[in-house]
């Protein structure tokens, strides 16, 4: 993936690999996001996690990957919503209604930009289903104590949404 989102899947070869959910990172911001991926690897051993300039065979697959992820983690940064390869991870993920974690660099001086800049910069069609009206957005920051909490926030919410995902809906 582009390397600023992050996903967190399990598709059936990750479930019969992995006790855990399995995690996509596709950022633009390869600094941050191998850290986030490296850091998460650590803190959930068990979580399959796919970062696109790591993992990523062929460009064209990009949407397939997200449809074999449970959950896809954004990364919010300056330039994101512009860049082509995280267009077709994000609009694919709200296609599929995957469930998505937002993290936001808000340190400009790293990449980032003011959370309502970012806001703005997402296509007006899907910036509902991107930011919606109580999805959380877990802070980046450079503190190692912040960059805990914010990990075991990631991990809380993806292993969320996966509950949430194995769980039939009831109508």
């Amino acid at each position: 993936m582009s390397g600023q989102d992050q996903a967190l899947h399990r598709g059936p070869a990750a479930a019969a690999q992995h006790a855990g959910p399995s995690t996509r990172l596709l950022p633009p911001l390869p600094r941050q996001v191998h850290l986030i991926k490296r850091r998460l690897s650590t803190l959930a051993p068990g979580m399959d996690i796919f970062l696109d300039v790591d993992n990523l065979q062929e460009f064209g697959s990009l949407a397939d990957e997200v449809a074999a992820s449970d959950v896809v983690l954004l990364f919010l940064s300056r330039g994101y919503f512009a860049s082509k390869a995280c267009a077709i991870e994000y609009e694919a993920a709200v296609r599929l209604g995957k469930p998505l974690i937002l993290v936001h660099e808000a340190n400009e001086n790293k990449g980032g930009l003011p959370l309502q800049q970012a806001r703005r910069d997402c296509p007006e069609a899907i910036r509902d289903e991107i930011f919606g009206t109580s999805r959380p957005v877990v802070s980046w920051q450079r503190s190692d104590a912040f960059q805990q909490v914010a990990l075991k926030r990631i991990v809380a919410e993806a292993l969320l949404a996966s509950a949430c995902a194995a769980r039939p809906s009831i109508r």
